[in-house]
């Protein structure tokens, strides 16, 4: 799950001693609280999600938010 990736990327998983079982759980059951419109869905909260990590990690932002 990509998700997760990032979150482990960001080191987030390790910082907080997030069980990666039960962040995965969670995510999921965020995704399936989605319903299915043409736009406001799980692929776009994706998307998003995805455009901040970029920014985060492109523009060096966790030199800034520690």
């Amino acid at each position: 799950m990509g998700i997760l990736s990032m979150f482990e990327d960001m080191g987030f998983i390790n910082t907080y001693k997030i069980d990666l079982h039960t962040l995965a759980r969670f995510c999921l059951m965020v995704k399936k609280g989605y319903r299915d419109p043409p736009y406001h869905n799980w692929t776009h909260a994706f998307s998003v999600s995805h455009f901040c990590y970029l920014l985060y990690k492109n523009l060096g932002l966790a030199n800034y938010l520690e």
